[in-house]
């Protein structure tokens, strides 16, 4: 009976692979310029690089306290999924490599923990 299941669920599974392959194929046969990335020319828009640069500059004026505010940004920042690779970059200018890599541990390990936490909590109800 399982296995019935499992062959159904392949089956649908790929009458909706074939029905996104061929719309994307017709879509670049008929637009064959179609933009599938470009560049903003609008800065209004939402930028969290801009943002992170500007937060990694404000804990490098905060001084001693910095680490923590470092570490609840770190944690902030991985939740909805934003760039950690600036944050990171970010710790080693600011604190230095030894300090920075322990607060991005610290940062890293307590932000995936709360992103667990929160899609558990948001996927049961």
């Amino acid at each position: 009976m399982n296995y019935q299941l499992e062959i159904r669920n392949l089956y649908k599974l790929l009458k909706l692979t074939t029905l996104i392959t061929f719309t994307l194929l017709i879509i670049g046969l008929l637009y064959p310029d179609f933009p599938l990335a470009q560049p903003s020319l609008n800065t209004s828009t939402f930028n969290p690089q801009g943002i992170l640069i500007n937060a990694l500059q404000w804990i490098d004026d905060l001084g001693t306290i910095g680490g923590i505010a470092f570490i609840g940004i770190y944690i902030t920042a991985t939740i909805p999924f934003l760039p950690g690779s600036i944050l990171t970059l970010g710790a080693g200018v600011v604190f230095g490599i030894v300090w920075g890599s322990i607060y991005v541990f610290i940062g890293a390990t307590l932000g995936a923990t709360a992103a667990f936490f929160v899609g558990r909590s948001v996927t049961r109800g």
